[in-house]
């Protein structure tokens, strides 16, 4: 993403990043949480994103676990990582023992709309598959994020919704 210039991004969404991650190592120690890419650096459309015009946006891996230790490898392909499936219960479809670590995933969540009111910022919405928001909000962390009013997408249209298997999108808006 990177090489093709899509990881611009404002100065409050990357300052909002750093810090998420800055916390996350106190919060989840050990773990790496990696983006994949935001937006072009005059802003405006990116091909196959609606969002990722106004340097608010933000794709992120999901994290993953197999056999409940941090599971890395598939986060080094690049933009391959688009093309990755998960099924309805964030299992891996290549290797079902591969999963979404969803509770490690609302902390991040968590941890970015904290870090984003620092910066004036807010989480306006996360756009997640919408067939795997009840494992989601099943666990701890995702209750807590429920419990903000974080808001996740309700309705997508099917190509959208099967993109954000493998990874999720956090919509960033100025505090009202």
């Amino acid at each position: 993403s990177y090489l093709m210039g899509h990881e611009f991004m404002s100065d409050k969404m990357m300052n909002t990043l750093l810090a998420s991650y800055e916390e996350l190592e106190t919060t989840a120690p050990g773990r790496m949480f990696c983006y994949m890419e935001s937006g072009l650096d005059t802003g405006g459309p990116i091909p196959g994103h609606r969002t990722h015009q106004n340097g608010r946006s933000v794709d992120l891996m999901v994290p993953l676990v197999q056999d409940s230790l941090p599971y890395y490898r598939l986060d080094s392909i690049g933009g391959w990582h688009y093309s990755f499936n998960f099924d309805d219960q964030g299992r891996y479809t290549n290797d079902s023992t591969i999963i979404i670590d969803f509770n490690l995933l609302g902390l991040q969540i968590l941890s970015l709309d904290k870090q984003a009111r620092k910066q004036g910022l807010h989480v306006k919405k996360v756009i997640l598959k919408l067939e795997l928001k009840d494992d989601f909000y099943a666990t701890p962390n995702g209750k807590k994020v429920k419990a903000k009013g974080i808001y996740l997408a309700m309705n997508l249209p099917p190509a959208t919704n099967n993109q954000h298997d493998d990874h999720f999108l956090v919509d960033f808006e100025p505090l009202k």
